[in-house]
């Protein structure tokens, strides 16, 4: 499997973690611990995409609004 397929199908388990889970400290540290080996990996083959990076920035601004209302 490419690691394109292989991050999108990561990207799908994270949000679909984060949706019935729902945003908690533990939930936000996984995905974010994730994203993180995911980009490095992406980034180490050459393969990082637009829409990574932009699932990453989208992902960011729930953990900066869910830090703003703790």
């Amino acid at each position: 499997m490419p690691i394109q397929d292989e991050g999108q199908n990561k990207i799908n388990k994270l949000t679909e973690k984060l949706s019935t889970e729902g945003i908690n400290s533990t939930t936000i540290k996984q995905i974010d611990a994730e994203l993180q080996k995911l980009y490095f990996q992406l980034e180490k083959s050459g393969q990082v995409s637009i829409k990574l990076i932009e699932w990453i920035q989208y992902f960011r601004r729930i953990v900066n609004d869910y830090n703003k209302k703790r």
